[in-house]
């Protein structure tokens, strides 16, 4: 490409850019339909907001969408939010999020080793693409949450491991994208990644003692909430068994964490350290329920690829973040004016998983070179199995 063409690309994806945060941010600060205000604020009045949905909420205290279905630790953590009036709080969680959102990518651009050009292009994708403008227009907790589960994985100058693995556990607030990250912490590191289970439990305590709520009781409430309010998502597995069987969430879940746990052990035995970040990421979206803002957490997968230097698996990447930051939501407005966007987003879900899965198997499958990955111990079992058919061979002949 020609520096004249290049030129031109960085222009219109800069303006691509620029009018998708700004309608994200017009919107938000209209709206903020997703946003935890509510739940929060009635948690701050001492009432449980699970409980205060699942009984049909007779005073509509929970406006717009703001469904409880996130940790109690959540909700403790935006007790300062709560204190202020919506619209205070919604611009300030639209404007943080902004600046989250830049904050991340230049963090990432950091751990991967890209250059100024390839940190701005890795900027201008993000903030063009459909799950950050969609996590800003509602008030999604998604950059939150990846901003606090990708800190065991940048090392220095960042908290050290144990504080990393600690304040990981805010991130697990967003529960959908914690099992991957919980196990692989525990492969690789040990029982220090139970760390990240102190925010979480300390979250819980405080709740259940401000609202005098059984602690039997409120452990199952979110998942309660997250059961009865969660539709058929956006390319994980759980959306595929929603899809084909109807709604078996705990089925699905034990299915989806079994999934989970097979391609995480497999992840963390991966040996390109580079790539077990962008591996837990996509086996997150792979194996539980998220809707496509949540599809910002590809931000480390794409800054992956972007690496100077060769990077296996760099198209197909680059092919999968296209579609779920852009392809996927322009085929849903294509078909709006003919009122088939809900049935193409949900035909869309099974291939979506499958794409997602696909990627996953590449990566595992090559090094950063491009060649197949020597896997731990395999070498070892394959001497093994030879050497023992070798005596066999020797012990049957006379």
């Amino acid at each position: 490409m020609t520096v004249r063409w290049r030129m031109v690309a960085a222009v219109l994806l800069a303006v691509a850019a620029v009018v998708s945060t700004v309608r994200g941010l017009q919107v938000g600060l209209a709206m903020g339909t997703d946003l935890q205000w509510s739940p929060a604020r009635v948690f701050l009045s001492g009432r449980d907001p699970y409980a205060l949905w699942l009984g049909g909420d007779p005073s509509d205290e929970i406006i717009l969408k703001q469904v409880p279905n996130y940790l109690h630790v959540l909700y403790v953590a935006m007790a300062p939010l709560a204190a202020m009036d919506f619209v205070s709080a919604r611009a300030v969680w639209a404007f943080g999020n902004l600046v989250l959102g830049v904050g991340l990518v230049l963090v990432l651009a950091r751990r991967f080793g890209l250059d100024g050009a390839r940190t701005a292009l890795l900027l201008g994708l993000f903030m063009a693409g459909t799950p950050f403008r969609i996590g800003l227009e509602l008030g999604q907790t998604a950059l939150v949450a990846m901003a606090f589960l990708i800190l065991p994985f940048l090392g220095p100058p960042f908290p050290g491991r144990r504080g990393a693995f600690a304040l990981q556990g805010m991130g697990y607030a967003k529960y959908s994208f914690a099992p991957p990250f919980l196990l692989y912490g525990l492969l690789r590191h040990g029982p220090v990644a139970l760390a990240g289970l102190i925010v979480p439990a300390a979250g819980f305590a405080v709740f259940c003692w401000w609202t005098g709520t059984s602690p039997f009781v409120a452990a199952l409430e979110p998942l309660t909430v997250a059961g009865r309010n969660l539709g058929v998502t956006t390319a994980d597995f759980m959306a595929v068994a929603q899809r084909l069987f109807g709604r078996h969430t705990v089925v699905s879940g034990t299915l989806a964490l079994a999934l989970c746990a097979v391609l995480v052990h497999a992840a963390a035995r991966h040996p390109d350290e580079e790539l077990h970040l962008p591996l837990v990421a996509l086996i997150s979206l792979a194996c539980f329920k998220h809707h496509v803002y949540d599809y910002a957490i590809l931000l480390p997968v794409l800054a992956y690829a972007l690496r100077p230097g060769e990077v296996a698996g760099r198209l197909p990447i680059l092919l999968v973040t296209a579609w779920f930051w852009l392809g996927r939501q322009a085929v849903e407005m294509s078909t709006a004016p003919w009122g088939y966007a809900g049935a193409a987003r949900r035909w869309m879900v099974i291939p979506g998983f499958v794409v997602l899965v696909a990627l996953i198997v590449h990566l595992l499958r090559t090094d950063a070179a491009g060649r197949r990955v020597r896997w731990p111990g395999f070498q070892g079992r394959q001497k093994a199995v030879a050497g023992s058919s070798a005596a066999r061979s020797s012990a049957a002949e006379p």
